[in-house]
């Protein structure tokens, strides 16, 4: 996690930055053309971007109208004309009905494009997040990545519709809204409104780089303030009964007190914004009626006609000005897109490193065909550089079932990681031979969302599985069918975690395991919370099916210990023992701060 200070400052470049708008844009854009094919008519994103930028013209078009149609009704208003006065009126009430089904229609476009672009960009980096395993290295490397594909993808895509928008109307409208300023008021009016925007838009590029850092950083301080409630709500029961709320709740409320020492620097941005904003708003319209006073001549026209001159020319300059300040807005949009989109390229960068262990096989390797797992001159070292394992060194043949103990912290769980490829060794190799599959069960049960035929694996058929009841009669748990409404009945995965013991959610996944029927299952204490008896039936079923389990743990009935080929000891220190079933010798190695001595001890 960085710090706020690396928060805070600018990291990339402005060239950067764009880059990362124009990545993050083209992979929601490649994620469509990929599934253009498959996609309905009425889910293309060309179609709604069509009928968006069609509604904006007709919507402009329609100001425009009412605009003109605005000043001929204070004309006929002073002129007295009441017959056509109630036609005009009749035929603004049309302008400005239309006017607001187009606006709707706009909002219902913008919000189903924005639906189609956050589906397109959610599903890459879902790939990217899921795809081997990224998601184990993502949560340890970047702060809050839930939050980088829920709430920046959602803003991304938002500002991206927006800015898209504005940048293909905008030019074309301050063109020709300059040029009706101009034969309305002359040269000298457009310069005035030109300078006088310029003026404002300097003062807001002073304030709005340091505003868009310090509302970045707020992002993150929310992600994590969510990320400390999401804790309370995911571990409630321990919390409550290990009485350790009030622990929790000054987590959370530390989380929350740096929202609340930085929200003063966002506010006083935010109120410098908005004094310029609303200054250059209020006095707009002040210059408005003195470009026209300094530029007509009131001489030349009658009281009616003067009516009609003022309302179109205020209704032209104060256009004008909107339209500038819409054009500005794309730069406002786009950096406000960058905090969004390098958060994102970042996530997309990170997600795509293969940072896993990569196989080295020899020609020796090679030649094996018979399922192996191989452990060849292994060190573990532990991110605060302590050493878990020197120098391990261990062939598992299919068959050969391995039992690995040692105090806490001796590594054992390490191996596991370093197993499935979610670390790296400091040195030496590991090989997984003669196409072996391998299934894990760790030590934290995992159960989700569905159904219990989801929970195993299994497609849901809404029929008897009979070899999914054999599995869960074979791990005890015949009834559980019956307590969750049958095979086929989903539930959320908070229900489940209600439903299930401890002890049950092992044997659910336990029993998932068996189903996969791999040639090796590691076990990581995933029978800690099952009773012995249970658990030596279970052994027996792993067994009976030709399932290798290579065991992690502290305690194994001596029943089932009999059946163990290879022991491996840790000692905790770097230092290791390996013993195998039948044989006197020992294989060894003493670590750097092991005692010295390795006794000797037949494994019967």
């Amino acid at each position: 996690m960085r710090s706020e200070e690396q928060l805070i400052k600018p990291v990339n470049s402005r060239r950067t930055n764009y880059k990362n708008v124009a990545f993050t844009a083209w992979l929601t854009l490649s994620y469509y053309m990929k599934r253009r094919k498959q996609s309905a008519f009425t889910e293309r994103i060309e179609l709604f971007f069509v009928l968006l930028v069609v509604l904006s013209i007709v919507l402009e078009c329609n100001a425009r109208n009412l605009g003109v149609a605005t000043g001929n009704l204070f004309r006929l208003i002073v002129e007295g004309r009441r017959k056509t006065f109630y036609k005009q009126l009749y035929s603004m009430t049309v302008f400005m009905t239309m006017s607001s089904l187009y606006i709707s229609a706009k909002s219902y476009c913008t919000g189903c494009l924005a639906r189609l672009l956050r589906s397109m960009l959610t599903e890459a980096l879902n790939d990217k997040y899921f795809g081997a395993g990224a998601f184990y290295r993502l949560n340890q490397v970047v702060d809050n990545p839930d939050q980088r594909i829920t709430a920046d993808v959602n803003e991304f895509c938002a500002s991206l519709i927006t800015t898209i928008e504005k940048f293909v109307l905008s030019p074309v409208l301050v063109v020709i809204y300059s040029r009706d300023a101009y034969k309305t008021n002359g040269l000298l009016a457009i310069i005035l409104i030109y300078v006088f925007f310029g003026v404002g838009v300097i003062l807001q590029r002073l304030v709005m780089p340091k505003l868009v850092k310090l509302t970045a950083h707020l992002d993150n301080l929310e992600g994590d303030f969510r990320f400390s409630h999401a804790a309370v709500r995911n571990e409630s029961e321990p919390i409550f009964l290990s009485r350790t709320g009030a622990r929790f709740r000054k987590d959370v409320e530390s989380s929350f007190s740096k929202i609340y020492d930085h929200l003063p620097l966002v506010l006083s941005l935010q109120f410098m914004m908005n004094c310029i904003g609303n200054f250059f708003a209020f006095v707009g319209g002040v210059l408005n009626y003195a470009i026209l006073y300094y530029t007509a001549d009131f001489s030349l026209y009658t009281p009616a006609e003067i009516s009609e001159f003022i309302n179109h020319g205020s209704f032209t300059t104060l256009y004008l000005i909107s339209k500038l300040s819409d054009f500005v807005q794309i730069g406002n949009h786009v950096t406000a897109m960058t905090a969004h989109a390098s958060r994102i390229a970042e996530f997309c960068r990170l997600a795509e490193e293969r940072d896993y262990i990569r196989q080295w096989e020899t020609a020796q390797d090679r030649e094996i065909r018979a399922p192996t797992i191989l452990f060849s001159g292994l060190d573990i070292v532990s991110p605060d550089e302590q050493c878990h394992i020197e120098d391990f060194d261990l062939r598992i043949e299919q068959g050969n079932h391995v039992y690995i103990t040692g105090p806490n912290g001796s590594g054992k769980t390490s191996l596991v990681r370093i197993l499935m490829r979610l670390w790296r060794p400091t040195r030496g190799r590991v090989a997984v031979l003669g196409n072996a599959k391998i299934s894990c069960a760790p030590q934290e049960p995992i159960v989700y969302s569905g159904t219990l035929l989801e929970q195993l694996g299994l497609e849901n058929d809404y029929g008897i599985n009979d070899e999914a009841c054999r599995i869960l009669m074979a791990v005890n748990l015949a009834s559980l069918p019956f307590r969750t409404g049958g095979m086929s009945k989903s539930w959320p995965r908070a229900r489940w975690m209600e439903m299930l013991s401890p002890g049950e959610m092992q044997r659910l996944v336990l029993a998932r395991v068996l189903l996969e029927s791999p040639h090796f299952a590691i076990l990581d204490e995933a029978t800690s919370a099952v009773d012995m008896p249970t658990e030596k039936i279970i052994y027996e079923e792993f067994w009976k099916r030709g399932i290798t389990t290579v065991t992690i743990g502290h305690r194994m009935e001596p029943a089932l210990m009999e059946q163990i080929a290879i022991l491996v000891t840790l000692d905790g220190n770097g230092g290791h023992v390996i013993r195998r079933k039948g044989e006197e010798l020992v294989f060894g190695h003493t670590g750097r701060r092991s005692t010295p001595g390795i006794t000797s001890t037949r494994l019967d």
